[in-house]
C-alpha cells in the first residue's frame, strides 16, 4: 500500500507539473488580437503584426513558419519529422529583432525563449513576467529566408504562411524526448 501511495504522489506531481508547463499563443494587428477562424486561419492585412506568447512554466518554444504546409499539415498525434533532432535545427535569430522579421525555413526551427538571468534573446524587447507566466512578443514587419538571406517585407507577400508551434522536454543529450503541445495557425491576407 505504502509503494501504492509512492506510485500514484509521482503520477499526481508529474501530472499537476505537466498542466503548469503550457502555452498560448495570440496574433496581434493595430493594437488589436486577432481570433483565429474554427479552422485556425488568421486573416490578416498585408502589415506589420505581432506574434505573441505566453509561455507558462516554460522557457520556450519551437517554431517552424513557412509558406508551404509540409509541417503544418501533419494531424494532431503524428509524429514530427526529425523529432529529436529540433533542437540541432534551430537556427540563430537577431538580439532583441531589431529587423523585426520572422524566420522562414524549409528545413529549420527558431527556438523563442526567455530566461532572466541571460541578458538577451530573440523576441522584442519588452517581456512581461507574472508568477510563472512570460509574455514574449515578435513583431514583424518582414520574412527573412536563412537559405537565400533574402527578406521580403509582409506588404509584398501574397503567400500563404504556416506556423507550427511547439513545445517539448529536452532529454539529457539536448535532444527533443517528449512532446508537451503543438498548435499551428496558418495566416492568410486580404
Amino acid at each position: 500500500m505504502k509503494y501504492a501511495l509512492l506510485l500514484i504522489s509521482f503520477f499526481v506531481f508529474d501530472f499537476a507539473k505537466a498542466q503548469n508547463e503550457n502555452f498560448e499563443v495570440r496574433i496581434i494587428q493595430d493594437s488589436a488580437v486577432v481570433k483565429p477562424l474554427e479552422n485556425g486561419v488568421v486573416k490578416l492585412q498585408k502589415k506589420i503584426f505581432k506574434i505573441e506568447i505566453d509561455l507558462v512554466g516554460l522557457e520556450g518554444i519551437y517554431l517552424y513558419a513557412s509558406f508551404k504546409d509540409n509541417i503544418y499539415k501533419i494531424n494532431s498525434n503524428a509524429t514530427i519529422p526529425d523529432f529529436k533532432d529540433i533542437p540541432a535545427k534551430s537556427m540563430a535569430e537577431e538580439e532583441f529583432n531589431p529587423s523585426q522579421e520572422l524566420l522562414i525555413s524549409e528545413d529549420g526551427w527558431a527556438y523563442w525563449f526567455y530566461n532572466p538571468s541571460d541578458r538577451w534573446h530573440r523576441m522584442d524587447k519588452d517581456v512581461t513576467v507574472v508568477g510563472n507566466k512570460t509574455t514574449i512578443r515578435k513583431t514583424i514587419k518582414q520574412f527573412y529566408f536563412g537559405e537565400t538571406e533574402e527578406n521580403l517585407a509582409v506588404e509584398d507577400n501574397v503567400k500563404t504562411l504556416y506556423l507550427f508551434f511547439l513545445a517539448a522536454k529536452l532529454d539529457d543529450n539536448y535532444s527533443l524526448a517528449t512532446e508537451i503541445k503543438r498548435y499551428k495557425l496558418k495566416i492568410q491576407w486580404l
